[in-house]
């Protein structure tokens, strides 16, 4: 299969030490800054963009675990043709391929600090799962870990793929990128699949 695409542009983030001036900042915020930049400079409307990718390096809330999906899932609320690469055959990462179902703290002395697509995919699978959540405003007694919440991985990994779909998003599974070649028509970036190669070419 082979599809014809552009390629735009890029842009990437400042470089900052371990614990410096942009520690507080989130991935999610400075990925949003640079996709803007990049949106700028391609001087097109942003619903005539079909695919962005992001990465990153290390989570600093538990949101940061959902970048790629949450991103995937924004871009197709917000009326984006978008393709979800996925390595595996399951989408969530190390909460459902890794079995590390609590996925983090969403609060911090009583007050919800994290929210967004990636607290509504975790209370949705708890409610699914007819469990409870943590009682948040007890966060005096004992260990912080007593407020993680468990989710039922499978449950989760399900709930991904619904909201990615009720989005509008297309999913690709047991795919990766393979490789990225320019010359002097365009780009050709080759995904690999259990079917094989798939070469997307751009100009």
């Amino acid at each position: 299969m082979t599809r014809e695409v552009v390629i735009l542009d890029g842009a990437r983030t400042a470089i900052g030490t371990f614990g410096g001036a942009l520690a507080g900042t989130p991935p999610i915020e400075t990925a949003t800054h640079v996709a803007k930049a990049a949106l700028a400079r391609s001087k097109v409307e942003g619903g005539q963009i079909g695919h962005v990718v992001f990465g990153h390096v290390i989570n600093t809330e538990p949101r940061d675990m959902y970048l790629s999906r949450v991103a995937a899932i924004q871009a197709g609320r917000a009326g984006a043709k978008t393709l979800l690469v996925e390595k595996t055959g399951m989408l969530g990462g190390t909460i459902t391929n890794g079995g590390v179902n609590f996925p983090g703290l969403f609060h911090a002395w009583g007050k919800q600090v994290v929210a967004g697509i990636g607290w509504e995919l975790v209370t949705r699978a708890v409610k699914e799962a007819d469990g409870t959540l943590p009682d948040f405003a007890d966060y005096d007694q004992g260990h912080h870990s007593r407020l993680q919440i468990r989710v039922n991985r499978f449950i989760y990994a399900a709930l991904c793929d619904e909201l990615l779909v009720d989005a509008g998003v297309e999913i690709q599974f047991h795919t990766m990128p393979a490789l990225l070649q320019s010359d002097d028509v365009g780009w050709t970036v080759t995904l690999c699949s259990k079917t094989g190669l798939a070469d997307v070419m751009g100009k």
